[in-house]
């Protein structure tokens, strides 16, 4: 066959038509990907804003408490070191939060939080958290929500200690002073427990925190145009 009859011939022109084929299907399908891959970023992104709202809800609730817990243990300091015949009725008013705070020292409405993980199990159960490409920060959020549920059920059975003791009557010197408050007294004066309490508040807060600004700093931010 002579070069001219070649470039004329049928098998040229099929070789062709099948090139242009297999472009436009490899156009295509590079097309495809990309819009499946700038689709699954961006339904990522939503999952990981939802967990970091998730996440700041639960931080105000555990910052609260731990404000409670703070006072909780100058409480328990200021029992310890004062006999219930020398306390002051100024002085211990201060620790009675019932009109100020939904946390109470009281004993008399029992309050444990709350806190949330909706956004994040509804991420688990999506199947797209295989489609993340920040593994470490995968990790730091499931480690961030173990701490959460263990420190709720920390409070919790501390909460629930208190609820049980009860206190009876309000809270004035005349009610610390009658026997019948002395389990709680004892609970409430327990300051080495509620110390520790404190301490898994505040470590819980941290844990909080950093995951937020990892989530803040990775892929996945979602920008104020895009909220």
């Amino acid at each position: 066959m002579t070069k001219n009859n070649f470039f004329k011939s049928p098998l040229l022109r099929y070789f062709r038509e099948l090139s242009i084929v297999i472009l436009g299907v490899a156009v295509t399908f590079a097309g495809s990907a990309w819009f499946t891959s700038r689709n699954t970023d961006k339904q990522l992104k939503y999952y990981f804003n939802a967990i970091k709202m998730e996440m700041e809800a639960n931080l105000q609730q555990v910052e609260t408490l731990s404000l409670f817990l703070e006072y909780s243990t100058d409480f328990a300091d200021y029992l310890n070191r004062t006999p219930v015949n020398q306390l002051n009725p100024d002085s211990i008013s201060k620790w009675d939060w019932d009109d100020v705070h939904k946390w109470t020292v009281t004993g008399t409405t029992w309050n444990t939080p709350l806190l949330m993980n909706d956004a994040f199990e509804t991420f688990k159960s999506s199947g797209m958290m295989s489609y993340s490409k920040t593994p470490e920060l995968l990790l730091q959020i499931q480690v961030c929500y173990t701490n959460q549920h263990l420190f709720e059920n920390s409070i919790g059975s501390y909460m629930q200690e208190k609820y049980n003791k009860g206190f009876i009557g309000k809270f004035s010197i005349k009610a610390l002073s009658n026997p019948d408050n002395k389990p709680y007294l004892l609970l409430m004066s327990n300051k080495g427990l509620i110390e520790s309490k404190w301490s898994t508040s505040k470590h819980t807060a941290e844990s909080i925190k950093a995951c937020i600004a990892s989530i803040e700093k990775s892929r996945y931010a979602l920008s104020s145009k895009n909220s």
